[in-house]
C-alpha cells in the first residue's frame, strides 16, 4: 500500500479521480481522423502513434524526467500528473514528507496545443484572408470557452474545425506540437520554481479534483502576485537548462528556436484578458510578466532563432487585433 503522506499517493488519487488514464474517445476520433488525412497526404504514421493517442500523461511525464535531469533535481522525489480541475491552471504542491508534486490542468493541456498550432499554421501557410478569419475564429471559440463562456458551436464542430487546420501541413502541426511542448515544459519549470523557492510550505487553499461522476476537494497552495513573479524568473532559468542536457525534449532545440516560446505564452494570456477577467485573478498582468522575462532572456547571451520569435509576435499582434473588434462588437449587441 503505498503511503498517504507521499507525493506517489497524491498524484494516484489525481489521477484515480480525474480518470485520465487514456485520452477521451473525442481524442482519439480527432487523431484517428487527423493521421487519416495525413497519410493520404505520403505522411507515415510513426510507431509510436497509438500511444500518444491513447496516453498523452506518458509525454508529459518524459517532459518532466527531462527537466529533472537537467536541473539536477533528482535527489528530490518530484512526481507529475494531468488532472481534471475546475480552474485551468498548474499546481505547485509538496506532500507532508516534503515530496514535490506538479499537477498540470487536462483542458489547459488542450486549450494551449489547439491555439498555438492553430496560430503555427496561419504563420507559415501562407493563407488566404478567408483562412485566417477561420483559424482566427477557431481560436476565439476557445478563448471563449477557456473564460467560462458557452459557444454555439458543439464539442463534435470545434473538433471538425481543428482537423481542417491541423490536416492542411503536417510539418507545420508537428511545429506548433513542439512550441506547445516547450509552453508546458516552462509552465512545469515555473511550478517547479515554486517548490525551489518554498513557496509550497505554507498554508493551503482547496481546489476541486474532479471526473464524470466523482468530485474531490483537494489542498493547493496559494501564491501571491510576488511569488508568481519569482517562480517565472527562476522557472526560465530552469527551462534554459533543458538544452543542455536532454533526450525526449530534443525536439524542442531549447538554445535556438523555442528560447522565447515562454513570452510567447504570456502574449497568448495578453489577448484572453480582452475577454472578461476571470474573478479573484492571482497571477500578476501578462504583460508586466512578459518584460520581466524579456529582460532575463537579455542577460542570458544565448543565440536565438529570431525569424521564429518575430513571425509569431505577428501573428499574435494581428490575433490581439482581431479579438478586440470581436469583443467590441460582441460588447455592442449585447
Amino acid at each position: 500500500m503505498t503511503d498517504t503522506n507521499t507525493g506517489q499517493y497524491f498524484v494516484e488519487l489525481l489521477e484515480s479521480v480525474s480518470g485520465l488514464g487514456i485520452s477521451n474517445p473525442r481524442a482519439v476520433r480527432l487523431a484517428n481522423a487527423t493521421w487519416d488525412s495525413w497519410e493520404k497526404q505520403g505522411v507515415s504514421r510513426g510507431k509510436d502513434t497509438d500511444d500518444v493517442i491513447h496516453q498523452p500523461h506518458l509525454i508529459f511525464k518524459k517532459y518532466y524526467l527531462d527537466i529533472v535531469k537537467a536541473n539536477n533535481l533528482k535527489n528530490k522525489n518530484v512526481h507529475f500528473c494531468l488532472a481534471r480541475t475546475k480552474e485551468l491552471n498548474a499546481y505547485a504542491n509538496t506532500t507532508k514528507n516534503g515530496d514535490y508534486v506538479v499537477v498540470f490542468d487536462s483542458e489547459l493541456y488542450t486549450f494551449i496545443n489547439d491555439v498555438i498550432i492553430a496560430c503555427i499554421v496561419c504563420v507559415y501557410s501562407h493563407p488566404s484572408d478567408d483562412e485566417v478569419d477561420f483559424y482566427f475564429s477557431h481560436v476565439y471559440d476557445l478563448f471563449l470557452q477557456f473564460k467560462g463562456f458557452t459557444i454555439k458551436k458543439s464539442s463534435e464542430e470545434q473538433g471538425d474545425d481543428f482537423v481542417k487546420i491541423i490536416t492542411k501541413d503536417y510539418d507545420l502541426t508537428m511545429l506548433g506540437s513542439y512550441c506547445g511542448a516547450a509552453i508546458y515544459a516552462f509552465i512545469i519549470c515555473h511550478e517547479l520554481g515554486h517548490h525551489i523557492l518554498g513557496h509550497t510550505k505554507k498554508g493551503k487553499v482547496k481546489k476541486a479534483i474532479f471526473s464524470e461522476n466523482t468530485e474531490v476537494s483537494i489542498g493547493f497552495n496559494k501564491t501571491s502576485i510576488e511569488e508568481e513573479f519569482e517562480a517565472d524568473e527562476i522557472g526560465f532559468h530552469l527551462y534554459t537548462n533543458i538544452s543542455k542536457e536532454y533526450e525526449n525534449l530534443k525536439d524542442l532545440k531549447l538554445n535556438n528556436q523555442f528560447l522565447s516560446v515562454p513570452l510567447i505564452f504570456f502574449k497568448l494570456l495578453e489577448i484572453l484578458n480582452i475577454i472578461r477577467k476571470s474573478s479573484g485573478e492571482s497571477h500578476p498582468e501578462p504583460n508586466l510578466r512578459y518584460m520581466r522575462l524579456e529582460q532575463i532572456k537579455k542577460t542570458l547571451n544565448i543565440e536565438e532563432d529570431t525569424e521564429f520569435y518575430e513571425a509569431l509576435m505577428e501573428v499574435f499582434s494581428g490575433l490581439y487585433k482581431w479579438v478586440y473588434e470581436k469583443s467590441q462588437l460582441t460588447n455592442a449587441s449585447t
